[in-house]
């Protein structure tokens, strides 16, 4: 662990683990719903049926989409620090990306948010090789939306990046409370809050909310990157090897001590290693690519 994660994980403790749930508190205090300064000139708006969503540096299309689905445990979201590695992982791929502002508890619960990505993705037009990367939440709508585009016979993603990711709303697993002096963010009272508000009165084990209990096999390639000192920590090793189960191809990477979502605060060690390895995983040519798996 660097001396800059641990510095990290002070300051991380002190403005988002302490209080209760409330998530309209959160949300008047964190939320960024438009690109900051530094990021407008990259930017056009581009809504949808009512769904808000923005490209960044869309003359890249080309090179690939990468849509990008904020995490914030269902209930608030996007930050500063998704923008930042929003702008940062579009630059250092060259490719285009599509931030989308979709709806969230407790306003907006499941599945409303699921279904305007849903539909975003399929009538926009997007090029064959497009990408869904995600972080907490957010990377476990992007299995989620897989999952509902296969069925709709849909375009799919070419490769998932899940970071961090949140894919059982259930918090069953018992290895959760090991992990629970160790995360500097979270809390189980408080997912446990925003997934009640997220779900509403459906059933949290629905593989469109928790994808830990959907069919696997069929996802695309996917990379999966974790710090230990995660409160989910179990459930995506869990997660992991289900996925590799299924005859999934996963690449996973651990980072040791690191807290959740460590990938948005580029100026750490750990997180420039990787978004450098998922530059690599976007970038690399694989046989999913020319439809022979």
């Amino acid at each position: 662990m660097s001396l800059l994660v641990s510095i990290a994980k002070l300051y991380v403790r002190l403005v988002f683990r302490d209080g209760e749930y409330d998530a309209l508190r959160t949300q008047r205090n964190f939320n960024r719903p438009d690109p900051p300064r530094a990021l407008a000139k990259r930017c056009s708006r581009c809504d949808h049926n009512g769904t808000r969503a923005f490209w960044l540096d869309k003359a890249n299309s080309e090179r690939g989409v990468l849509v990008y689905l904020h995490g914030g445990a269902f209930y608030f979201g996007p930050v500063k620090e998704h923008w930042d590695y929003f702008g940062l992982i579009c630059k250092q791929t060259q490719m285009a990306g599509l931030m989308i502002d979709y709806g969230f508890a407790p306003q907006r619960p499941f599945p409303i948010g699921l279904n305007e990505i849903v539909d975003l993705v399929s009538t926009i037009g997007l090029p064959p090789n497009w990408f869904f990367l995600g972080d907490s939440s957010g990377a476990g709508m992007a299995v989620s939306a897989t999952f509902k585009l296969s069925e709709l016979n849909g375009p799919l993603p070419k490769k998932l990046v899940l970071m961090s990711p949140w894919v059982d709303v259930t918090l069953e697993n018992p290895d959760i409370e090991s992990k629970k002096d160790d995360d500097v963010m979270m809390t189980v009272e408080r997912l446990s809050g925003a997934a009640l508000d997220y779900v509403g009165g459906a059933d949290p084990r629905d593989p469109l909310i928790s994808p830990m209990f959907g069919k696997l096999a069929g996802l695309p390639p996917m990379l999966i990157q974790m710090g230990t000192a995660d409160l989910l920590y179990p459930d995506c090793v869990r997660f992991r090897d289900k996925c590799a189960q299924a005859g999934v191809d996963v690449q996973y990477e651990e980072y040791p001590e690191a807290f959740h979502d460590f990938m948005m605060l580029s100026v750490l060690p750990e997180a420039k290693r990787a978004i450098k390895s998922q530059v690599r995983f976007l970038s690399a040519h694989s046989a999913y690519d020319d439809g022979e798996v």
